[in-house]
């Protein structure tokens, strides 16, 4: 993880213990995930559970790959890609539709822990599917849902809303 995004992980639990009082913590098992969850545990004193459903989308062929070298070696895959998101599948990796279908899984999961507030820590992909079904968003609001770094969601299943959270 660079410096910057060690100041994002410590910025983030930050966030979380000024603005919540969590009784979970779920992680993805993925580096820059588990240190953020390592840094809200130091906040917060809770011990993060890791959720390998909660790792993010898997790319497949284009893992780690940028644009430029996803269309030198797939002339057109990317253009191809932009007229179906949802249902279009990485080479060797998954689509949006098969991603939400692991989502729900992860919030079946989340919910049988019997927690009332949760932090869960993951990935910018797999969040637009898990904002689909938290707050019931149709396939085109949830693909253009953005999640920058360092920045927080508290989502209220209840009503259903989402807010963001950032430190000034």
């Amino acid at each position: 993880m660079t410096l910057e995004g060690l100041r994002q992980a410590k910025e983030v639990a930050r966030l979380v213990a000024d603005e919540s009082r969590p009784d979970a913590l779920f992680t993805s098992p993925l580096g820059r995930a588990v240190t953020t969850a390592r840094f809200i545990e130091e906040v917060t004193g809770l011990a993060p559970f890791v959720v390998p459903g909660l790792s993010e989308m898997n790319m497949g062929l284009l893992t780690g790959l940028t644009d430029i070298e996803v269309e030198t070696r797939f002339p057109g895959m990317m253009e191809g890609r932009s007229h179906q998101k949802w249902d279009w599948t990485f080479p060797g990796g998954e689509s949006y539709a098969s991603a939400a279908e692991r989502a729900a899984s992860v919030i079946s999961l989340v919910r049988d822990s019997g927690a009332d507030c949760v932090v869960v820590v993951s990935h910018e992909m797999f969040e637009r599917v898990l904002v689909f079904h938290l707050l019931g968003l149709d396939r085109e609001s949830a693909m253009g849902h953005r999640h920058p770094h360092g920045v927080v969601y508290e989502i209220d299943t209840e009503t259903p809303s989402m807010r963001e959270l950032r430190h000034a």
